[in-house]
């Protein structure tokens, strides 16, 4: 198994993620439709969306916060290995999901411990 580095704004956190990684990908975003008059309809791929899920391990109250303080930036600069790109990639990303916001309130590694983050490209 490759060495996955997973660093949000520089903060290396590959230790807290699980063990057996995460799973990364692309999600194509198309251009508006257009429908001809001969009634087809016509989009194309404008680019490629990068993401990332991150399950984490059991991780401690101190492993917590580093982990919220990290996602706690303006922006969010991701630094993981891509595997539809078949590289390390670097990019600006959102974290998706109701749950972070109740993971933020209470910083602890009972809350936590398990739960799976999803990073998206902007």
């Amino acid at each position: 198994m490759r060495n996955l580095t997973f660093k949000v704004n520089g903060t290396d956190l590959s230790a807290l993620c699980n063990q057996y990684g995460f799973r990364s990908g692309v999600t194509p975003v198309y251009s508006n439709e257009v429908e001809t008059m001969d009634r087809v309809r016509h989009s194309t791929v404008v680019r490629w969306r990068g993401w990332c899920d991150v399950p984490l391990n059991d991780i401690s109250d101190t492993e917590a916060a580093t982990f919220a303080a990290a996602l706690r930036g303006t922006s969010l600069s991701v630094s993981y290995y891509n595997a539809a790109l078949g590289a390390q990639v670097t990019q600006d990303m959102t974290v998706d999901g109701l749950e972070l916001a109740y993971l933020l309130q209470d910083v602890s590694g009972r809350y936590w411990s398990g739960q799976t983050l999803r990073f998206t490209q902007r």
